[in-house]
Parts: C-alpha cells; structure tokens; sequence
C-alpha cells in the first residue's frame, strides 16, 4: 500500500501541523501560506528525498556525501523534513548511526483557488 501525505493550503482554519482524514486514514498537513509546499519542493530538499529513496543511506553523514553537502547544511533540510513529518531519522541507538528514511511514498498538494468550492473535476494535461 502507498504512503500519500496531502498537504492542503490557504485553509482558513488551519494551523500548520499533521492532522488526519478520517475518510481514509491519510495524513494531512495542513498550512496557511505557500511555505511549506515551498519547502518541500526546493530543489535540495527533493534531492534529499530522492537520495533517501533510492540509495537508503545507513547514516546522516553518509546522506550528507550522497547529496554533496556538509553535515551543517544537510542538517537544515533533514530538519525542516523532520519537523513536519516527511522523513523520520531512526536514533538506532547509543553509539549508532542515525538513519533516514521517508515516511511517506506520495505528496499531494492541494491549492484551492479563492472562491472555490472544491466541486471542480480533476485537470487533464
């Protein structure tokens, strides 16, 4: 089963953090500004993304050689993930390395457009 994360925004009731549909038991980040999805789709944290997906590094540092970034710079991004909820790093214990991995398979961004009703059909290209 796919992992999806829908990230919904401009939300007049929402705070920025992870709630749940009950629907269908898929997270929902929710965010009031265009900010986060930013963060999310910034060009080094999709690299992140993606080197955790297809290498699976064994250690922070190892994540920070994959992607060509020091360990002070990578730790901004693996922060900003962490904080809210894209990547989990695993403490593996005292003495052991820390490992990411992604929590999720799938992001969905959800933008309404002012004055909609959420009734419109889905685009095709």
């Amino acid at each position: 089963m796919t992992a999806v994360i829908d990230v919904e925004i401009n939300r007049a009731d929402a705070d920025t953090e992870k709630d749940v549909n009950l629907d269908n038991s898929q997270p929902i980040l929710n965010s009031r500004s265009y900010a986060e999805p930013s963060r999310l789709r910034s060009p080094r944290n999709l690299k992140l993304r993606e080197t955790i997906t297809e290498h699976g590094p064994e250690s922070i540092r190892a994540t920070a050689e994959m992607v060509q970034r020091d360990d002070k710079q990578g730790h901004q991004n693996r922060s900003e993930l962490d904080d809210i909820g894209i990547i989990e790093i695993d403490s593996g214990g005292a003495g052991k390395a820390k490992t990411p991995t992604l929590a999720y398979d799938e992001l969905e961004i959800d933008i309404p457009f002012a004055g909609s009703n959420g009734n419109v059909g889905a685009a095709t290209p």
